[in-house]
C-alpha cells in the first residue's frame, strides 16, 4: 500500500508540472498518422493535360497550407481553391512534384507524383516539314505540315545573315496534314527559313517572301 500511495503521488506531481503531456501526446500520434497519397505514377503524350486530386486522411480544420514543388507553369490549381487539392498538369518534359501537406502545428506529411513522357514520334512526316504552294509568300500565305500527333507548334521566320528572328504562327494542331494561315506582312522581301518549333528539337524549310 505504501508503495502505491508513493507512484500515485509521483503521477500527480509530474502532471502538475507537465500539464499539457496528455495533449501533446495526442497531437503527436495525430501527426504521425497524417498521410498524404498523389496515386500512381503517370505517363502521357508531350503537351497532354492530366488532372490529378490530392488525397489525405489529416482533417480538413487542420490544413493551414498544401503547397507543391516545382510550381511552375506546367501545374495549376484546377478551381483555384486556397488550399488546393486539384491540380491541373501539362506534361512538357519528365518532371516529379512534391506534394505537401501542413497542418495548425506546423508539422508536415508529403507525397511525390512523377509524370512520364511516352516515346516521342516526330512532329513532321520524314519526308516534308512544311510545304508552302508556291514556295513564294505574299503577306498572307498558307502553311501545310504534316503533323505524326497532336501538338504544340511554334513557326518562325529565321535569317541569320540580317539578324531576323520573328515569330509568326503559333497554336495547336492535331495529328494529320493541316493547313494555316500565316501573315508574313511584318516580313521584308527576302529569302528565309520558316523553323517549326516543338519541344524539344525543330525542323525547317526554306522560302522566299516577295
Amino acid at each position: 500500500m505504501k508503495l502505491l500511495n508513493i507512484l500515485f503521488a509521483s503521477i500527480v506531481l509530474f502532471s502538475s508540472f507537465f500539464p499539457d503531456f496528455k495533449n501533446s501526446a495526442s497531437s503527436a500520434n495525430a501527426i504521425f498518422n497524417c498521410l498524404v497519397d498523389m496515386g500512381e505514377d503517370i505517363q502521357v503524350q508531350l503537351g497532354e493535360s492530366v488532372d490529378v486530386a490530392l488525397q489525405t486522411n489529416c482533417p480538413a480544420n487542420e490544413i493551414v497550407n498544401i503547397s507543391v514543388s516545382p510550381n511552375d507553369n506546367t501545374i495549376s490549381c484546377l478551381d483555384n481553391s486556397t488550399p488546393c487539392y486539384e491540380y491541373t498538369i501539362q506534361a512538357l518534359s519528365d518532371v516529379c512534384y512534391t506534394f505537401t501537406v501542413e497542418s495548425i502545428d506546423g508539422c508536415m506529411a508529403t507525397d511525390e507524383l512523377c509524370i512520364f513522357l511516352k516515346s516521342c514520334e516526330p512532329l513532321f512526316s520524314e519526308n516534308e516539314v512544311a510545304a508552302l504552294n508556291p514556295a513564294q509568300v505574299n503577306d498572307l500565305s498558307d502553311v501545310t505540315l504534316e503533323i505524326a500527333r497532336t501538338q504544340f507548334v511554334r513557326l518562325e521566320v529565321v535569317n541569320e545573315d540580317e539578324g531576323i528572328q520573328t515569330q509568326v504562327w503559333e497554336g495547336w494542331l492535331k495529328a494529320g496534314e493541316r493547313t494555316v494561315s500565316v501573315d508574313f506582312s511584318d516580313i521584308p522581301s527576302g529569302t528565309y527559313n520558316l523553323v517549326g518549333k516543338f519541344y524539344p528539337t525543330e525542323k525547317s524549310i526554306s522560302f522566299e517572301k516577295q
